[in-house]
């Protein structure tokens, strides 16, 4: 594991690779902590944001059902209405 260490950042760095390693692991380290703890974040954000979807949820079929209920009752009227005006001219 070392050695592969080695022959990976000798290339990179040219000069005294022992001191590139030394120097360059612990900013990888940090870089893939931090990563870490912006997932974590990102999906504690997604998590409270479903939450509050799903305590919604309730309202939010209400409303759709609503505006679905209030659409049929639009069709079925101009339905009747378009009925009553054939039959009255008839």
């Amino acid at each position: 594991m070392l050695l592969s260490l080695w022959e990976y950042f000798k290339p990179n760095w040219g000069g005294d690779s022992a001191v590139a390693i030394a120097t360059h692991v612990p900013t990888v380290i940090q870089q893939q902590q931090k990563q870490k703890q912006q997932q974590q974040q990102q999906q504690r954000q997604l998590q409270q944001q479903w939450r509050h979807i799903e305590h919604n949820m309730p309202y939010l079929f209400r409303l759709c059902g609503g505006v679905a209920a209030s659409a049929n009752a639009r069709r079925r009227l101009r339905q009747n209405e378009a009925q009553r005006g054939s039959s009255g001219e008839g």
